[in-house]
């Protein structure tokens, strides 16, 4: 298609090549990495989730240890007691799946509210294809299969260790009040060390992801965004067939604009100065190496007309704004941002340099270089590559090299007080031309708050999936502790009745539980560090986690891990020595 039009309009300013994203790509574009987080953490949540299943399934057995040996003595075989338990896994897990689908069920429409397809309210592509998040049967069968297939893989090993009971050893280990045997510790331990390395891991995340979501919330757009109302206006060459034609109709409306009470300025730019700049120029720097292989670097390009940096509050560190002067007929002129300078003239004045529009033997013009700007957020699309900085032509400009670019644009209007509303601007463009219609009117702040909504997201889903994992950590590193407290309560009698202070069966229990927890931290260390490189790979601005962020993850996990400690260590410290002995 392109080379059929470059054939039939032997025009530099078309295009040479196209790119058609598939459909599905044009929706998940740069959010597969942040899905891949999200992902992650749901997966690091359910692991802990099963682990103390599993442990919790392991603790009832070994509490059962006598019957289990004596049903094997009456005859019932390995496979009948390894299926009985796994039915019991199974059944359990059918319960803890249809009450967490119930719970879905509540928790989804609230979490569709945060999300970027719940803040849109205007509406998007994806609800025209029929993609709105719901709760249906598939997502329920998905759901329902996962948690039966967990309940059943991490139930066989609880079935497999009934099945072995031994029952010489169990009834005198019954006898005997007996604490459990070193493999036994070991497994229920491992099972309490992954939930703390996956619960550190995810605590790091989220602290990393909070750090991470304060970045860019305070990262400055530069430009102001008080007090100002933007809207698009679509300008179809039906209607405007010549560039004089669109700049007259630009110049009429920004007329009505300025004239309506209470406005300060009024101006144009292209494309939208919240979103993300989607226009690329290609360029080369006059006495600057030429990249390769594709020989020449990108920028974004903006479109605005005289006075719009000054409408905008963007600073300008040098040099001078567009004027009227800079018209179709007079040298091609532009403005770039700091990142443009500071990369390829350090220490210098940038104005007065020249800026080559695509490749150095191409057609296109030099670019005079007559201001440089403060630096303006932009999000990058990872398909584009590097993307150095903004360059910005007058309108006039551009509209006499490429008409069709302005198809749509962009008024912002600055105003004393509240934004003009919506109602007032378009009588005021009615006033200009009834045949044009303003759309997408937002207050510039309110979109600054909605820009990083997908961010925002991906903070609460993370956060909240670190506190789950890190009450779960908790619930079975107390589940462990007090299946020992129970199986050493002759030995913590006996110990009192010999002279252990509370503070001494204290620190017993404790030290089992700081052991688990500091080999817990260590294994989350290296996952974390695993995981971090992994999100890393696909999503470049995830930063490393900091000393902020390694103990802020500990401190939390620690307070949690004490409390789950302190209530089985006081109760190993109550114990009556008279009472344990006559209970012998």
């Amino acid at each position: 298609m392109c080379a059929a039009i470059n054939q039939s309009d032997p025009n530099p300013a078309n295009p040479r090549a196209a790119y058609l994203p598939p459909l599905r790509e044009s929706f998940v574009m740069d959010l597969r990495p942040k899905i891949l987080v999200i992902v992650g953490a749901a997966l690091c949540a359910l692991v802990i989730a099963a682990a103390n299943f599993a442990g919790l399934l392991l603790a009832r057995v070994i509490d059962r240890d006598g019957e289990f040996a004596l049903r094997a003595a009456l005859g019932a075989s390995r496979g009948r007691l390894i299926r009985q338990q796994l039915v019991q896994a199974l059944l359990l897990a059918a319960i803890g799946t249809g009450l967490g689908l119930l719970v879905a069920s509540w928790v989804t429409p609230l979490l569709v509210s945060l999300s970027p397809e719940g803040i849109d309210a205007t509406g998007s592509a994806m609800r025209e294809f029929d993609y709105a998040v719901r709760l249906d049967l598939p997502v329920f069968a998905f759901a329902a299969g996962v948690m039966l297939l967990t309940g059943l893989g991490f139930g066989l090993l609880p079935a497999v260790r009934a099945s072995r009971t031994n029952l010489r050893g169990a009834m005198s280990a019954i006898s005997r009040g007996a604490t459990l045997d070193r493999n036994t510790r070991r497994l229920l331990g491992s099972f309490v060390i992954i939930e703390l390395a996956i619960s550190a891991a995810l605590l790091t995340a989220s602290i990393t992801t909070t750090q991470y979501f304060q970045k860019l919330i305070r990262e400055p757009w530069g430009f102001e965004t008080q007090g100002r109302v933007a809207f698009n206006i679509a300008l179809p060459d039906r209607l405007f067939a010549t560039p004089a034609a669109k700049e007259g109709e630009l110049n009429a409306m920004l007329g009505q604009l300025r004239a309506l009470p209470g406005v300060i300025s009024a101006t144009v730019t292209s494309p939208s100065p919240m979103n993300a700049p989607r226009d690329l120029i290609s360029f080369n720097p006059e006495g600057a190496p030429t990249p390769g292989p594709r020989g020449f670097h990108f920028a974004y390009e903006r479109g605005v007309i005289p006075a719009y940096f000054k409408s905008m509050e963007e600073q300008l560190l040098s040099g001078r704004e567009f004027l009227e002067s800079d018209g179709p007929d007079a040298p091609a002129v532009c403005i770039v941002t700091n990142a443009i300078a500071r990369r390829f003239w350090p220490g210098q004045d940038p104005v007065g340099k020249r800026l080559k529009w695509g490749r150095l033997d191409g057609p296109r013009p030099w670019l005079n270089v007559v201001g440089v700007v403060a630096d303006m957020k932009a999000v990058a699309e990872p398909r584009d590559g590097e993307v150095i900085g903004m360059i910005s032509r007058p309108v006039a400009q551009m509209l006499a090299t490429d008409p069709g670019q302005f198809d749509e644009i962009t008024f912002v209007v600055q105003s004393e007080g509240k934004p003009v509303s919506a109602s007032v601007i378009r009588a005021a463009l009615a006033r200009a031309d009834s045949r044009l219609a303003a759309f997408n009117v937002v207050s510039l702040e309110d979109a600054a708050a909605h820009s990083r909504v997908t961010e925002r997201f991906i903070f609460v889903l993370v956060s909240s999936f670190g506190l789950l994992g890190l009450i779960l950590a908790a619930v079975g590193l107390y589940g462990l502790l007090s299946l020992q407290v129970a199986r050493r309560k002759r030995e913590f009698g006996i110990r009192s009745a010999l002279g252990a202070t509370a503070k001494q069966l204290i620190q017993l229990v404790a030290k089992q539980g700081g052991s688990l927890l500091l080999l817990g931290f260590i294994s989350g260390g290296a996952l974390t560090w695993a995981m971090v490189r992994l999100v890393q790979s696909q999503w470049a601005e995830m930063p490393t986690p900091d000393i902020l962020a390694w103990s802020g993850g500990g401190v939390v996990l620690f307070a949690a891990a004490v409390l789950a400690c302190w209530l089985p260590a006081r109760r190993a410290s109550r114990a009556n020595p008279a009472e344990v002995l006559r209970a012998e």
